[in-house]
């Protein structure tokens, strides 16, 4: 019989399971002991609800204290739409040197529109990136 078979391995880890570890941690991280707080100090897998549970238990937080914050946990409430600007430009589609008006439209500002300021700038078609890409490989 060869000293590290599968059996003696076994029996090597229970006696290591059972010595190292009082007895009460040790049914319990097999799953066995008739207390529930024992099953909180296993070692072996145990449901992560109870972990939790057992966590709470330890630190003094019962149930109804958990109902009563879980309010102040939710801050969907709390959210509010971001601000934003849509631009309508009239005409819609300008010909080439006539005038175009720029209606800026603030949803979602704290401030009253008539405080609003907006900076514009025109971007001319050179400055695109795509022109400024084919540009600089040019060179």
């Amino acid at each position: 019989m060869r000293i590290f078979s599968p059996q003696n391995r076994l029996i090597l880890c229970l006696i290591a399971l059972f010595t190292l570890l009082n007895i009460p941690s040790a049914l319990a991280a097999f799953g066995l002991g008739p207390f529930e707080d024992i099953k909180c100090k296993a070692l072996g897998l145990i449901d992560p609800a109870k972990a939790v549970m057992c966590i709470f238990k330890k630190y003094g937080i019962d149930d109804a204290m958990i109902t009563e914050n879980a309010q102040y946990l939710n801050v969907a409430s709390l959210k509010k739409p971001h601000p934003q600007v849509t631009v309508t430009f009239t005409p819609t589609d300008p010909k080439p040197g006539e005038k175009a008006t720029a209606t800026a439209t603030p949803l979602n500002f704290a401030n009253q529109p008539e405080t609003l300021y907006y900076t514009w700038y025109l971007q001319p078609e050179i400055c695109q990136e795509k022109n400024l890409n084919a540009e600089n490989k040019a060179r």
